[in-house]
Order: C-alpha cells, then sequence, then structure tokens
C-alpha cells in the first residue's frame, strides 16, 4: 500500500525535475524515495549526480550515508555543517 504512494511520489518528483533539473531539495528527496522503495543503486546515483553540482547537499549527503553505512560519510558531513572548528 505504501508502495503506490512512494510510486506516486516518485512521479511527482520526475514532473518536477523536468521543470527544474537542478532542484537540490527535489533531488534529495527523489534519493529518499527510491531508497524507501529499495531502489538503492538508482538512489546512490541520483545522490552523486546532485553532489557534482552542489557540495553542500546535506539531504543527499546524509541518504549516501543511509545507503550505505559509511560512517567516514556521516563524519565528514557532521564536519562540514560545524565548520573546520
Amino acid at each position: 500500500m505504501a508502495d503506490g504512494r512512494l510510486d506516486d511520489a516518485l512521479e511527482e518528483l520526475n514532473r518536477c525535475l523536468v521543470a527544474n533539473a537542478h532542484n537540490q531539495k527535489a533531488l534529495a528527496l527523489k534519493a529518499s524515495v527510491l531508497r524507501l522503495m529499495e531502489h538503492s543503486e538508482e538512489a546512490s546515483d541520483v545522490c552523486h549526480e546532485a553532489l557534482k553540482t552542489d557540495l553542500f547537499n546535506y539531504g543527499c549527503r546524509y541518504e549516501q550515508y543511509l545507503l550505505k553505512q559509511d560512517e567516514d560519510a556521516l563524519a565528514e558531513m557532521k564536519q562540514m555543517l560545524r565548520g573546520s572548528a
């Protein structure tokens, strides 16, 4: 049942991204929806492409952590949020 709603969300996100392919919030949300649909490789690809244009897309950085459970990626994101303190 929830899968159908995720399909709808993905469809809406794709429509949004046709109008603005560089909408970083929409890209992060698309990665999240794809992860929830268990399309991990596609979610990772979305994040990789988004981070090419915006290194500070924290939504995609966090999705990458969730996809790979890479503690180093999480630590890097936390460092970026704090600055060089």
